[in-house]
């Protein structure tokens, strides 16, 4: 254990080892990689790390010995040695409990043991597991199980780096050959896909990846058991290995004698660890096609408990265990066996913005980025390169992941949202699933779900029966993963009415009432969501009112900070633009000039030339950043930011009259936090006027794209025109069945002539056919006789 840490030049286990002596940590976490490199000059132990790694187990225990015998021998005036490994006994003397060290459940165990002594002596009574008559000396200490005096526990970390391949090696010594410093002979360690562990990996340490949708509660779980025997007052231990255990039975005493009274279990005396269990389940991009994601149990214990919570993406290093069934379950299982992982590490993969440190590199780098200006434009691009223009709606989105002030009033419990909830509504094909894609794999925390294939129970919370403990459980949906992070919901119009109420609490006080099984609480969603919809009957008509296209109650739609609506227009300057840059993307053409910056200068934080985009990792650090303020709203722009919503208010009304429905006081909300996240892109403590202006003009782009002015809001495409004017029969007649005939003629009221007349009436039938607005209806010759609409639809209408 001499192994010096290349940063701090110091004796990293030492170290450790010291801090536990002096209690002021309860891990010694053992990594492989260390060990590889001080045993890599060693003749003949460079297999230690295989075995290790091969029966993790059985090491865990000969490393907890070898600590407590080092820990048992200390010394406090003793030097640490120079070896460790050779020496390991003398180097355990070297270490001494430095300081005031305060009394805890341990010394209290000792001095509980130290009465019953004087009490047996008193009494002359000798026998049983343990003679405590004898003086309390290293000898009799040893006799207790080294388990229930240790106070730390040790974790094996697997491997992050493997040796590589021989040409790499070669290359690796080319450097010391000319004189120079030898390369790292490593490479970086592939994690084992979950769907890939198997029978072979039983005992063994593997490294897993994946999604945490499941954590129970921590419970106490026995570790060591104590018995009590009241005719010698000894006491006999027992060990326990596993989540199940067979109580002693106890025949004679070791003297031959029967028992008077068998020893009791005494629950006082015996010691009780941190259990909890969790289910990881295997990632999206390893889900083979056609297959359903694997789960597996894993058991944390110790310190290590807590540090994962559902909806964590995490790699986690454990060991790969059987667990066979107990009761009832047995008896059906036969010789089966549940597997699960007896966890040693846990890596967060997603770091939450709180969380992201950001290095002096990224912050030189985000400097220099503001000194080329254009920033808030070059931000906004970077956001899914490949998705073509919608430079308003990716500003949006980037003021969405940097986010509002939140305020709570601790006096009267009301709180205000920070976070900034967007609405994508539009023609199908415009990329909106996309973006919402883009946004979960950028945000630290995300979760992507879809409106059709997601009940109210799966967005909030359902209860469950702990497969342990056998109690009923919460277990939190897509809106509880999602705290503190961003809820993308695909096809938010194709959600059940009944499953859609639920988000109206989310979206305004970010909380979750529950109240099933004799469960009644409160679980914090603190979520921003990001929705993408489709209008009411698949593609926008401009010719009907906004409320008619969107198939939403106006209780759900002002609580949306941003609605935003994109079109698939025809324009052919715009679609030549369009081609390109698809036909681009397909040749690898596009985002790459960021990571191409980045690659020539060697690290991802290399700034970006003046214009290009910025990579996404620099890109992540800027948001992490920004995120970290928050600005205020000067008294002085009361006045400025109160007049445009009136003024907002008055206009709408005049212009739109009833249908004006759109800037409500949650708009004024709207504005100021998207002049905060505006803000807060500069790293300002205060909001300026400035800020408040893009903050408007994005409201009005946003309001602009739903209600153009009248000459824009006309759709000229014949295949709409025909449309509706065959759905304006079929209301004014009250019958869902429109003849072939009824078709014809109304092809003639919306002015359809020429020889791409049965040409357009046969799209218009297709299209709406294939987003079931309708059913084509067929004669036995397979002739077109018709088109029926739903009963509701045109009972609704």
């Amino acid at each position: 254990m001499n192994y010096q840490d290349p940063k701090s030049g110091r004796n990293k286990y030492i170290d450790r080892l010291q801090k536990i002596a002096n209690r002021e940590s309860r891990t010694l976490p053992i990594e492989l990689d260390d060990l590889r490199d001080f045993l890599q000059h060693m003749p003949g132990a460079g297999g230690l790390v295989g075995e290790i790694k091969g029966n993790t187990q059985h090491y865990l225990g000969v490393i907890a010995e070898a600590a407590d015998a080092q820990l048992a021998s200390l010394s406090v005036t003793g030097a640490v040695p120079a070896d460790i490994y050779d020496t390991l006994l003398e180097a355990l003397a070297s270490l001494s409990v430095t300081g005031a060290v305060p009394a805890d459940i341990y010394d209290t165990l000792l001095e509980a043991r130290e009465v019953q002594i004087a009490k047996n002596r008193e009494k002359n009574q000798t026998g049983g597991m343990v003679d405590t008559s004898a003086p309390i000396d290293q000898q009799n200490i040893n006799k207790l199980p080294p388990a229930l005096l240790r106070r730390y526990d040790v974790y094996i970390h697997a491997e992050k780096r493997i040796p590589a391949p021989d040409k790499d090696l070669a290359a690796a010594a080319a450097p010391a050959a000319a004189g120079g410093k030898a390369g790292a002979a490593t490479q970086e360690h592939l994690i084992t896909p979950l769907r890939r562990v198997s029978a072979q990996h039983i005992g063994k340490l593997v490294r897993v990846r994946g999604m945490v949708t499941h954590v129970t509660d921590v419970k106490p779980l026995a570790s060591v058991l104590t018995y009590l025997d009241e005719d010698s007052n000894t006491e006999v231990y027992q060990e326990v290995a596993g989540r199940s255990f067979m109580p002693l039975q106890f025949s004679r005493k070791p003297d031959g004698y029967k028992w008077n009274k068998e020893p009791l279990l005494q629950t006082r005396g015996s010691k009780f660890i941190k259990f909890q269990e969790a289910r990881i389940q295997e990632m999206p991009d390893e889900v083979p096609p056609g297959a359903t994601p694997r789960c597996i149990s894993v058991h944390l214990r110790g310190d290590i408990t807590r540090s994962a919570k559902a909806g964590d993406t995490v790699c986690i290093g454990g060991i790969f265990l059987p667990e066979p069934f107990t009761g009832w379950k047995a008896l059906k299982a036969g010789l089966l066996a549940s597997t699960y992982l007896e966890v040693q590490e846990v890596q967060q993969l997603k770091e939450t913005y709180d969380e992201a440190l950001v290095s002096d590199e990224d912050v030189a780098a985000i400097e220099e980025l503001g000194r080329q200006g254009g920033l808030f434009e070059r931000l906004a691009a970077s956001i899914a390169p490949e998705i073509y223009g919608m430079l308003e709606v990716k500003k949006a989105l980037l003021l969405q992941m940097v986010g509002g002030v939140g305020r709570e009033f601790p006096g009267s419990g009301m709180k205000l949202r920070g976070d900034i909830h967007i609405c994508l509504m539009g023609d199908p094909g415009v990329a909106k699933s996309q973006l919402l894609k883009h946004v979960a794999k950028v945000a630290p925390r995300a979760v992507y779900t879809t409106g059709k294939g997601s009940s109210g129970v799966g967005l909030t919370a359902a209860v469950v029966r702990n497969q342990v403990t056998k109690e009923l459980v919460l277990e939190g949906g897509a809106l509880v993963l999602a705290d503190k992070g961003i809820c993308c919901i695909d096809e938010f119009d194709k959600m059940e009415e009944a499953d859609r109420t639920n988000i109206h609490e989310v979206m305004e006080q970010q909380t979750v009432s529950i109240a099933k099984a004799g469960i009644t609480t409160t679980l914090n969603t603190r979520t921003t969501i990001l929705a993408a919809a489709n209008p009411a009957y698949g593609r926008w008509n401009r010719r009907r009112s906004p409320g008619d296209n969107i198939n939403m109650p106006p209780a759900l739609l002002s609580r949306f900070d941003i609605m935003w609506l994109l079109l698939d227009e025809t324009d052919e300057q715009n679609d030549m633009r369009l081609a390109a840059h698809i036909i681009n993307v397909h040749q690898g053409r596009v985002g790459t000039a960021a990571a191409a910056a980045a690659a020539a200068a060697g690290s991802s934080s290399a700034v970006p030339p003046e214009g290009a985009l910025i990579p996404p990792r620099l890109l992540r650090a800027y948001i992490t950043l920004a995120r970290r303020q928050q600005p205020a709203i000067p008294q002085e722009l009361t006045d400025y930011v109160a007049a445009h919503y009136v003024e907002a208010r008055g206009q709408e009304a005049s212009e739109l009259g009833e249908r004006g429905a759109y800037i409500t006081p949650r708009t004024l909300m709207s504005i100021l936090r998207l002049s905060q996240a505006v803000a807060k892109l500069r790293f300002d403590d205060n909001v300026v006027r400035s800020d408040i202006d893009a903050a408007i003009a994005l409201m009005r782009a946003s309001q602009a794209s739903i209600e153009p002015e009248l000459a824009k809001r006309t759709r000229e495409d014949p295949v709409s025109r025909l449309y509706m004017a065959i759905k304006d029969w079929a209301v004014k007649m009250r019958t869902p069945l429109v003849p072939w005939e009824t078709i014809e003629s109304c092809a003639t009221n919306a002015v359809i002539t020429g020889d791409t007349r049965r040409d357009i009436i046969s799209a218009t039938l297709e299209e709406y056919a294939a987003i079931s607005v309708w059913i084509i209806k067929r004669d036995r010759q397979g002739r077109t006789v018709g088109v029926e609409f739903a009963e509701e639809d045109i009972a609704m209408a």
